[in-house]
């Protein structure tokens, strides 16, 4: 998971969201998370000091990575497995026949 691009944003407010997606934020730039559950403020704490404090390296970090299909293996409808392809910077996916 990806953490969202608006939560990288100078004037952002973790208070505005939920726990969840404070705790999934959290876990997508691999910060380990308390098994007990926590209040609201433990973790609007935890979202200041690693995301709102690193926020200029997170969007550079973010910058640096491109497409690519390597590791992609695409299954079409039947079960076909089909080969991934990147062309202008997107996936795409050719089918492969087998007969």
């Amino acid at each position: 998971m990806e953490i969202d691009e608006e939560f990288l944003e100078a004037d952002f407010d973790p208070n505005t969201l939920t726990i969840p997606k404070l705790k999934a934020a959290l876990s997508a730039v691999g910060i380990a998370l308390p098994m007990k559950q926590e209040r609201k403020p433990f973790y609007v704490d935890l979202f200041q000091r690693h995301i709102t404090a690193k926020a200029m390296q997170l969007k550079q970090k973010r910058r640096a990575v491109f497409p690519s299909s390597e590791g992609i293996t695409a299954v079409n409808g039947r079960g076909s497995p089909q080969e991934a392809e990147v062309r202008d910077g997107y996936v795409h996916a050719c089918a492969m026949m087998f007969l």
